[in-house]
Parts: C-alpha cells; structure tokens; sequence
C-alpha cells in the first residue's frame, strides 16, 4: 500500500502467509518472525478483475505443526497465484505475480506452472489473448542444490545433470507448444508434453505442461538472477540460476533490462522489460 500510494500506482496484493513468532527461528529466518508476505501487481492503468490460481498440490503444509518444514518457519498460509485483469491502453492485459515454493523439487514446480498455463487458457478463451506471467520460480534445482534434501527431494535431482532447472524449462516446456494455442490451430486429438511424461508426471499434468504461446526474452543460459555468496567457491558459483521469469503473450519487447546484479538491494536481480501491446 505505502509502495503504491508513494509511486501513485493502482496494486492488488494477496497475502500468502503470516509469519508466526517463535524462538525456534534461527537469526537467518528472522528470529522474532512476525508479518505477512505474499504476491503483489502494481499497475498505472485501471484494474478491472482479480482472481487466484490455487495449486493443485502443495509440497509443504505450512499449517501443520508437526511439518518439519514449519517448525523452523512457523507461518499460517499457502501459496496461490495472484491474477489480474489490466485496462492497458486498447486492451486488456492478464498478469500473473506468482512465487512458487522452494522446498520441494523440480517436478512439483512444473505441476504448479501446468497450473498457471490452464488457468491463462481460461483467460485467452474467454477473449483476454495478451498475457504475462511473471515472478519468482525458484527453479534452482541444480548445482550445489542437488545434493540438498530440502531443494531437491525428488527423482530429478540428478535427471538433469548439465543443465539447470531454468534451461530444463526453456528447453522441454516452454519448447513445446500447444497446437489449439498456436498457429494454424490444431483440432486433431492433444498429445501430452513428452518430455514432462517421461519424468513421471500424470497425462493431465503433460497436457497442461504444454506452452499455449509463452516466451521469455531472458534467455536460461544467459541469465542469473540468483548467485548465493554462501555458495561461491572463489570464482565458482556453486547455486546460482535463473530463478525469476518473465513470460510473455502476445506483447511485443522493445527492450529488456537487468538489475541489482550486486545484489546489495535484495537477494534477487530484477527483470524489466519495455514491451507495447
């Protein structure tokens, strides 16, 4: 809110979690705790429709006390998608804030981007074709990562030894479009992703793991918007990837920036992108 009113900026914010206090929080999980986090959009044009995509699985039940996982972070919540429908000039403008959970493994990120992309084909069927999706992934299931039970606690930690997570998801999804969403359209019976089938997922998870027109102009290979100095090894960065994304429909870019790359301002460099519709 202090943000938006300082900018004089329309936002919707969804609250994910509220962080609990407790003296079992290490000082690096901010001891006291206390706050609430989650997804917001800022926006100069009118906001005419919110909405959520909920999860169709969740790694991590935040709410139960006995999870590991929340006993060193207690907090009340889970995590959705925060969506928004944009009076942009001429048009309207679906955007997506999203952050999906880092302690799970590769395999349950791409269940939750399956459920991204067919929530986003509701949005162009129901006319709304210009879309971005845009957020922290954290797909950072690859380097020293691998070797963590709580990055990496799927069979894929060693699936894709060579590449990262974010090139995994460049190459074998956003690679593999969905003929109804491409052109010429396709009215033959769908075949699933093959790849995302290949590793286990369910046929309806393959189905929604195909691209219904995304493209993200910062390229996997090419950029890293995550380097923990915990884990650099003089010159060698042993985690570091593209965690954050910014995929696009439908809009044409002009220009791409990025930023913070000394990472003095957030653990995060930022993406930013000039795009028109």
């Amino acid at each position: 809110n202090e943000i938006a009113k300082a900018l004089g900026l329309n936002y919707a914010f969804f609250c994910e979690f509220e962080e609990l206090r407790s003296p079992l929080r290490t000082p690096e999980l901010q001891v006291l705790g206390g706050g609430v986090h989650g997804n917001a959009i800022l926006s100069k044009f009118d906001i005419l429709d919110l909405g959520l995509v909920q999860h169709s699985v969740h790694p991590v039940d935040w709410n139960k006390a006995e999870e590991p996982r929340a006993r060193l972070e207690p907090r009340r919540g889970e995590r959705a998608v925060l969506r928004a429908r944009i009076a942009a000039p001429g048009t309207n403008l679906v955007v997506y804030c999203a952050h999906l959970e880092v302690f799970c493994g590769a395999l349950v990120r791409m269940r939750h981007l399956a459920d991204i992309f067919n929530d986003a084909r509701s949005q162009i069927d129901q006319g709304y074709p210009r879309i971005a999706i845009l957020g922290d992934m954290n797909t950072m299931a690859h380097g020293v990562a691998r070797l963590s039970p709580s990055y990496c606690c799927d069979r894929m930690r060693f699936r894709f030894l060579g590449s990262t997570e974010g090139e995994v998801w460049q190459d074998k999804i956003l690679s593999v479009p969905d003929p109804r969403y491409s052109e010429p359209h396709a009215t033959d019976a769908l075949a699933p992703n093959p790849h995302v089938l290949a590793w286990g997922l369910p046929p309806q998870v393959a189905l929604g793991a195909l691209n219904p027109g995304f493209s993200d102009p910062f390229d996997a290979r090419n950029t890293v918007t995550l380097d923990n100095p915990k884990y650099r090894w003089g010159p060698w960065s042993l985690m570091a990837g593209k965690l954050d994304w910014m995929m696009l429909r439908q809009l044409t870019v002009h220009s791409t920036s990025l930023g913070n790359q000394g990472y003095e301002l957030s653990d995060h460099a930022w993406l930013c992108a000039d795009v028109s519709v």
